[in-house]
């Protein structure tokens, strides 16, 4: 695909979808996928922007097409939004992937769950938890009570195993995406920054810097991301609340928290997608957020790690999908739904 094409063009049949929320994250996945050019919806009602590029089969067949697009602006909502405009847009997309930045949750007393910056976390079978999807009552003389309400959908078992699949490799010492993500050091934004940048604070006294804990495989592999296959928090809330952070991992088993995995799995599941979360880990969720391993984590890990993988979800049969019935509706039904409200904003700096 060399020129501007249409979705409705026979030729243009992504299966895997991309979806990104930062400038830079978009950039990573631009790169991997060879600077793949612009495509337009099929629906004048998607103001989303597109790109269509491929990755190459195993087993030297035809590549496989990758859609990619980016939100508008953070936030559950709009990643909605933009995945339900997508898949109508394209109804080829089997499966769905939120790549991008999120923030990590470290866990000092187990070195096995401990998250790293750089390190890449796949939501696993439970997906995400909505945490701000919740349940207040009054607690009377006490404090009122709080209880999240776990709803969000469950993915579909060829990513999931896909994600084992790469855990596992994981696990047996193999890392097949270096040699691909290798070459973004010749970008020095994309570049991992130094370990003395990756501090870790105490929480009990947030001034105090506290050691990572040992870990024999970082220390073979110290500038290696480990993947961890867990669960992901989900909220329109840009978190920067070590106790609550801390609340999430220890009632909940989370390890990542971001902003858009909760409005891309109710989006996907209701659409009849498989989807899931992939994320890189640019801070630990506290005061000392900040941006500087933003490119490196949105950049080369999670898209990188993961889009090799799915390519041997794409070299399957595509599925069968039933033709719909065509039906006029009631008499003044269409009256009935406002126009579509397309959000516009701007991401801020600093943020997962």
């Amino acid at each position: 695909m060399t020129e501007l094409a249409k979705a409705d063009s026979p030729a243009l049949q992504p299966r895997l979808a991309l979806c990104t929320a930062l400038p830079e994250e978009l950039a990573a996945c631009r790169l991997i996928l060879d600077d793949p050019p612009p495509v337009n919806p099929h629906s004048r009602e998607d103001n989303n922007q597109y790109w269509c590029g491929t990755l190459p089969s195993r087993a030297n067949g035809p590549t496989h097409q990758v859609l990619l697009t980016s939100l508008v602006k953070m936030g559950n909502n709009v990643a909605a939004a933009a995945v339900t405009n997508l898949v109508r847009s394209f109804p080829s997309v089997e499966y769905v992937l939120m790549v991008g930045i999120a923030g990590g949750v470290p866990d000092p007393q187990n070195s096995e769950n401990h998250v790293r910056l750089g390190d890449v976390v796949i939501s696993n079978e439970k997906v995400v938890l909505q945490y701000d999807n919740i349940k207040r009552t009054s607690g009377g003389r006490k404090s009122a009570r709080i209880k999240i309400r776990d709803n969000s959908p469950k993915p579909g078992a060829a990513l999931i195993g896909a994600a084992k699949a790469l855990a596992s490799e994981f696990d047996l010492g193999r890392r097949p995406w270096e040699a691909h993500l290798n070459k973004a050091e010749r970008f020095p934004n994309f570049q991992r920054p130094g370990p003395e940048t990756d501090v870790l604070y105490d929480d009990r006294l947030p001034s105090r810097q506290i050691p990572h804990p040992k870990d024999p495989w970082r220390e073979r592999h110290p500038t290696s991301p480990r993947v961890h296959l867990a669960l992901i928090g989900s909220a329109n809330t840009l978190l920067k609340d070590v106790a609550l952070r801390n609340e999430l991992r220890d009632r909940h088993g989370v390890r990542a928290i971001e902003m858009e995995g909760s409005g891309t799995a109710d989006a996907a599941w209701s659409a009849g997608r498989d989807y899931l979360v992939v994320r890189g880990i640019c801070d630990y969720c506290d005061d000392y957020k900040n941006d500087l391993w933003h490119a490196y984590a949105g950049i080369w890990r999670p898209a990188g790690v993961f889009d090799r993988r799915a390519a041997r979800l794409l070299g399957r049969r595509a599925r069968a999908r039933p033709q719909p019935v065509l039906r006029g509706p009631p008499a003044g039904a269409l009256d009935l739904f406002a126009p579509p409200i397309v959000a516009r904003g701007r991401r801020h700096g600093g943020v997962c």
